[in-house]
């Protein structure tokens, strides 16, 4: 049985984001245009899944189909390039999970005739963001950062689980034994 490809799935998606882009003559629809992010996401998952040897732990990185907050939970952010820094900003603003529904802001501000060319940053940023993040996993500097950062997210998250739980039952002690 052959090895498991740990970018199998931003290079599907990617594939996927591709067929769209030149079949819709430079154009995406919104729920394609999602894509893009989801590529970020999974190329950066892939790098955790290189340094960790196990999934990401969605619970440590909140919230979710965020690959700027990801590659800066990670420790990550800034081994990737000022574009791909850029592009990842851009992202975030889009809103992508927000435009795939009639209504929203997010959804008239990628149909709005000024989002022209939106499609092709897309598509570039994604592609690039994929690319550097193959490199990225072979830099044993950077697999170390991701085991350091992962130790720390644990960490965090303990500490903010304790905190919830104590306030929880200081809640109920606090109605059952308070004033009344």
């Amino acid at each position: 049985m052959a090895e498991r490809d740990p970018f199998h799935e931003a290079r599907t998606s990617l594939g996927t984001l591709q067929r769209e882009f030149t079949t819709n003559c430079g154009s995406l629809n919104v729920a394609v245009a999602y894509i893009a992010g989801e590529v970020c996401d999974q190329s950066m998952r892939a790098v955790y899944n290189i340094a960790m040897g196990e999934t990401l732990p969605h619970a440590l990185y909140r919230p979710p189909h965020n690959p700027l907050g990801l590659a800066q939970a990670l420790g990550i952010e800034r081994r990737y390039s000022p574009e791909t820094r850029a592009f990842l900003t851009r992202l975030q603003g889009y809103a992508l999970p927000a435009a795939r529904f009639e209504g929203t802001k997010a959804y008239e501000q990628h149909v709005a005739p000024q989002a022209k060319g939106r499609a092709r940053d897309l598509f570039d940023g994604a592609t690039r963001c994929l690319a550097e993040s193959e490199v990225l996993a072979s830099d044993v500097d950077v697999l170390a950062t991701v085991r350091a950062n992962k130790r720390m997210a644990t960490a965090r998250r303990e500490r903010h689980l304790r905190a919830r739980l104590w306030a929880g039952v200081r809640r109920v002690l606090g109605r059952r034994y308070g004033p009344t």
